[in-house]
């Protein structure tokens, strides 16, 4: 205080010849210093300036600076009710706090300062406030009497009242030797992101304690929303949270970074309140009102006397934040929103206890945080989660970071209320391995004994069959046992959290990171019990993500006909009754015609790139919110208005369409995890991992509650991962869209190395189905960008996810003319599933998401590694890619074209030696050595298209299945490409150049033959008994002639054709064909190293077709026997 006496003549001259020359714009740049640097001059320029201003009642005076942030509420809602102006939990939150500290900083050198708005730096240590604002009084310039200290408090006029200030002793006590400064650990945990929208949340949350800690209870104070900037120290302290925001800025340039903020784009084009209105006495602050003014502050007027934090450098600062996010970390993760109040939460962790006669022990504290809010706040919700860390609380306690423990949130406002647990959603652990933890592979098993679970399009007649009859009894079981019984897991009658429960909801888990874990074992459910009743396969799968123009007819048909009666039958997967009700109500479909919008361009319609997005995400929780809202269109498109479908979250499950959906729901679910083991990177829940130790109901229930023993055993998230080794189930493929996981993966990566825009939905429990329409409106113009679904019902649990689901507006912008950055506004319109009209505010507004282009190089690829696929799984965008491929071989007439390659197999001009007198054809046939030569001169076409541009394998034609026609690949004379262009398919048939002529098929009938047990021809009999054979001559005789069939079949007569060993290889088929023919050798393969030790994985391009051959063997030598 002693600084405050002394008198420099000279200097205050010169302040009074400032203030009294009028000036109210600022010349260079002012200078924002640490508040315990100041000199006692600069403290003397502070207190007469600020004196003046709050002397001064008009618009540049300090009440009416001060009532820009907060009452009296000068600001309009959505639904007109008044609210505060200032922006809180969005994105905007530092740009408006940015621009409201230039306003002050105007105001206040408009009343004669000469520097900028001091800054207190409260992450350093310190034993009480600032001298600048401590004292109630200081001694004036003359040094005659003492005054009042105008930084002491601030009058709130318009309500005759007087900021206070209840200090905490924890804000001092944060940085006491041998304790973690909770203060600094927040604003670095701010740092350490990279992303602006993460680093928002947690900035803002970081700044949030000092309001209470200096406020306390006082309802006229930092604490409260309101009033806080009349409290002069308000200005002190975000000068110093717009420091902050400055740092991050100067380590995203360091890191390479943009600087600028990449979500609420549409947020940054509209003038802030209040500062763009007319009243606003300041040019500065009015022109540069819009949000997109104020990513950088160069132009605003001031600079800070340094960008360090605690004595760190940039370079220090970042080389600590590195080593800080490459440990192993654990997280409280709160979602939080608008509580119309400002409130301290403390934070307890919780031990489970194994005694159920115990309570849980939950006297762990594990920090604390505050929210700042009040009555007439403006609505908020955060886009991300705050994480709060309690790493060493977790360590003190001797528990693993990844283990079974839980958090827990007292809320109190700061009236001292206790509120209700609900006022915030329940807090779940986020737990971050360290840098390069990869989770334990799954178990390497056989799966030859798993159920199996295929396309629903590829089932054969009987597998159709014996399904339905599996599902006939099932339905007609009407005990515990029965399909009623299950379909009543999912929503109503609601059974959680006991079926006793006096206020109940349905058990099924929506907007939570185990909605994959739960209906994982829902399904399983089901599949075991069409297993027990005779089905020989698992719950097939419905792929939606390819293009369909109608339901599979597993589904679609209300009647079939039984095979061996032919007799007309309901189809039991048609509907079902919901007997419950008792009221003779059944399931029914309203077909959306989006569901069959064929993509304009190649495969990618809505639902599969909604998949691909999904499938890009490297953390579980962003992963699963994609997942889960696409996942929502099928109920959507499928139900409609009608209130017992697959569109009401109460009832859905009694659609037996639910089963078929939800199996193919899990399959993506095993791509992703599939895509995480090849990138290297974990597969599990642990950014909810509290979460994943919560046994799942129903199926924790006891007998007779839930009677199956395989998912109560299971019903803990945490033993659902591996559902191979553990559940018992494997899937035919993993192929997305024709791609293998190393595909796709790479298919992923080209999507993420491109600029892209999206909108951002936070979505949470609305009580209802609802599909939400989203428009990009630009210029006068609107951009239809498709809709979301929302599944729910008044039933549901409480739910909200922890950040956005981000639906793509690329186009949209692109289709409008409009840059990323520039002006424009979404807008959205909400109708329940029943047609009635919601209002907007239904959900929190949208914001748009820019994800700059970038690529996973740590992702390892084999480059020598192809993936060879059914060609009747190719997409058309593939079947293009390779047309072209196989154009370019073709007319490639050297050495390494098609003909050359084609000439290999019948051409008599190389063996036994292209100088001996007499000649052969080199292919070998009639011996041991077949299917290796046969295996090379595939590799040798393989490798002449991918020499041309083709990056797969060559695909396989499955003649072991029933065929209808040749595969749609080789069939067509001429092909249309992606652009409407027609061509001549290069697949249709094959120049030979020596013989002036081209090849030619005549497919046989038998061809076609359909394939039952009753009437298998014996040439694939053939095929199928010469996987018994163990020794490999017995297996090569079968294969061989087996293998000839087909050649006979499709050529016929035809001279140039398939049928001739002289050009045979000259047709494109006879590459699909070989390409089979090695798969059958690989599977025998794989058969033989079965035999010698079960725990072997084959390394086969599809072992699901050990299972069917197997079956079928089995199943054609007991009836050949009878």
């Amino acid at each position: 205080m002693g600084g405050f006496g002394v008198t420099h003549s000279w200097c205050w001259a010169f302040i009074i010849l400032f203030w009294m020359s009028g000036l109210d714009t600022v010349y260079g740049n002012l200078i924002r210093k640490n508040v315990d640097t100041l000199t006692p001059d600069e403290i003397l320029n502070l207190q007469i300036a600020l004196r003046n201003m709050q002397d001064d009642d008009g618009a540049t005076g300090y009440q009416a600076i001060s009532a820009y942030h907060g009452e009296p509420a000068d600001c309009k809602a959505a639904d007109g009710s008044e609210i505060v102006c200032c922006l809180h939990g969005m994105p905007t939150f530092p740009m408006w706090h940015r621009l409201y500290m230039v306003q002050f900083e105007q105001a206040i050198t408009a009343h004669g300062a000469t520097l900028g708005i001091p800054y207190w730096d409260w992450t350093k240590p310190m034993s009480h406030l600032p001298e600048l604002v401590q004292h109630p009084l200081f001694i004036d310039p003359s040094g005659q009497k003492a005054k009042k200290n105008v930084f002491y408090s601030g009058e709130i006029k318009f309500e005759n009242r007087v900021t206070a200030r209840a200090v905490d002793a924890r804000l001092y006590e944060a940085s006491k030797e041998g304790q973690k400064n909770f203060l600094l650990e927040g604003v670095l945990n701010a740092l350490e992101h990279e992303d602006y929208c993460h680093f928002e949340v947690q900035l803002e949350v970081a700044h949030n304690p000092i309001h209470y800690l200096v406020g306390g209870r006082f309802t006229h104070s930092m604490s409260s929303l309101e009033y806080t900037s009349y409290d002069p120290l308000f200005f002190l302290h975000h000068s110093n949270v717009e420091r902050q925001f400055a740092l991050w800025q100067a380590l995203q340039k360091h890191r390479g970074l943009s600087t600028r903020p990449n979500c609420g784009l549409n947020l940054f084009h509209s003038p802030m309140e209040p500062f763009g209105r007319d009243s606003n006495p300041f040019p500065l602050t009015k022109d540069n009102a819009k949000p997109s003014s104020l990513f950088e502050y160069d132009h605003l007027g001031y600079e800070y006397d340094d960008l360090t934090l605690n004595g760190m450098s940039i370079e220090e600062l970042e080389t600590l934040l590195k080593e800080r996010k490459s440990k192993a970390r654990a997280y409280a993760n709160f979602r939080l929103g608008g509580i119309k109040t400002s409130a301290n939460v403390r934070i307890k962790l919780c031990i489970p206890t194994k005694d159920k006669r115990q309570s849980d022990n939950c006297d762990n504290d594990a920090g604390q945080f505050f929210i700042l809010g009040g009555v007439h706040e403006m609505p908020w919700d955060f886009a991300y989660p705050y994480l709060h860390e309690i790493t060493d609380t977790v360590n003190s306690l001797g528990l693993k970071l990844d283990s079974n423990y839980y958090v827990t949130a007292e809320v109190t406002a700061i009236n001292g209320t206790l509120m209700p647990s609900e006022v915030i959603p329940y807090p779940t652990v986020t737990y971050v391995p360290p840098r390069g933890f990869e989770d334990i592979d799954m178990v390497n098993m056989d799966t030859s004994h798993l159920q199996f679970r295929k396309d629903v399009n590829t089932l054969t007649t009987e597998e159709e069959y014996e399904l339905r009859v599996a599902m006939e009894r099932f339905m007609s079981d009407k005990s515990i046992n029965g399909y009623q019984a299950l379909a009543e897991f999912h929503g109503l009658p609601a059974k959680c959290p006991r079926p006793d429960a006096l206020n109940r909801v349905a058990c099924c888990i929506h907007g939570m990171a185990t909605f994959p874990h739960w209906h994982r074992l829902v399904v399983m459910q089901f599949e075991d019990a069409l297993v027990a009743r005779g089905s020989p396969i698992g719950v097939p799968y419905w792929d939606w993500t390819k293009p369909f123009t109608a339901l599979p007819k597993l589904l679609a048909e209300e009647t079939y006909v039984d095979p061996y009666t032919t007799e007309s039958k309901p189809n039991p997967f048609y509907q079902a009754t919901i007997e419950f009700l008792k009221a003779d109500v059944h399931t029914s479909r309203q077909i959306d015609d989006r569901l069959f919008k064929q993509p304009s361009k190649g495969d990618h319609g809505f639902l599969f790139d909604g998949l691909l997005l999904a499938f890009e995400q490297d953390d579980f929780c962003d992963f699963e919110v994609q997942f889960e809202v696409t996942h929502n269109a099928i109920h959507a498109w499928t139900g409609g208005s009608e209130p017992y479908s697959m569109s009401s979250l109460h009832y859905t499950s009694f659609d037996p369409m639910f089963w078929l959906h939800h199996s193919q729901v899990d399959r993506l679910w095993a791509i992703w995890q599939a895509l995480q083991i090849q990138r290297g990177k974990p597969y599990k829940t642990y950014c909810a991992n509290s979460e994943v130790y919560r046994p799942m109901k129903p199926f924790a229930f006891e007998a007779p509650l839930n009677n199956n023993e395989h998912t109560r055993e299971h019903s803990v998230p945490t033993d659902v991962y591996d559902y191979q080794a553990d559940l018992h189930y494997t899937y035919d493929t993993l192929f997305f869209g024709g791609m293998s996981i190393r595909e796709l993966q790479r298919h992923v990566e080209e999507a993420k190395s491109k600029d892209r825009v999206f909108a951002g939905f936070l979505l949470m429990g609305i009580h209802t189905s609802a599909n939400v329409d989203l428009y990009v409106v630009a210029g006068g113009n609107e951009f239809s960008v498709g809709s979301i679904a929302i599944l729910g019902g008044s039933k549901e649990m409480s739910w909200r996810f922890d950040r956005v689901y981000k639906h793509e507006i690329t186009h949209a912008l692109e289709a409008l003319g409009v840059d990323k950055f520039a002006e424009y506004t979404l807008r959205v319109d909400i109708k329940d599933v029943n047609g009635t009209a919601l209002p907007p505010t239904t959900i929190p507004a949208p914001i748009v998401i820019f994800v700059p282009g970038h690529g996973d190089f740590d992702v390892k690829f084999d480059e020598q590694h192809r993936s060879r696929k059914n060609a009747d799984s190719m997409t058309k965008s593939e079947m293009d890619d390779l047309r072209k491929a196989m154009a370019a071989f073709a007319a490639d007439k050297a050495v390494t074209g098609h003909q050359q390659v084609a000439a290999f197999h019948g051409s008599t001009k190389w063996c036994p030696s292209p100088d001996a007198a007499q000649k052969y054809a080199c292919c070998h046939h009639g011996m041991a050595t077949f299917p290796h030569w046969h295996r090379l001169i595939t590799l040798n076409f393989e490798n002449g298209l991918r020499r041309n541009g083709y990056t797969g394998g060559i695909p396989y034609w499955d003649w072991t299945r029933p065929i209808e026609a040749l595969p749609a690949l080789v069939l067509e004379e001429q092909y249309t490409d992606s652009h409407g262009e027609s061509h001549p398919n290069p697949f249709y048939s094959g120049a030979i150049d020596e013989a002036g002529a081209a090849t030619s098929r005549a497919p046989s009938e038998n061809l076609y033959e359909n394939l039952n047990l009753e009437s298998i021809p014996n040439w694939l009999m053939r095929s199928f008994m010469l996987l018994k054979k163990e020794d490999f001559c017995d297996f090569e005789v079968q294969f061989e002639v087996a293998h000839n069939h087909i050649h006979a079949l499709v050529g016929g007569t035809e001279a140039f054709s398939m049928s001739s060993l002289e050009y045979s290889a000259f047709d494109p088929i006879f590459m699909l064909h070989h390409s089979n023919v090695d798969r059958i050798w690989a599977t025998w393969q794989a058969l033989q190293k079965f035999e010698e030790n079960p725990t072997i994985r084959p390394i086969v391009p599809s072992n699901c077709f050990v299972n069917q051959c197997l079956r079928l063997v089995s199943q054609v030598i007991s009836t050949q026997m009878q």
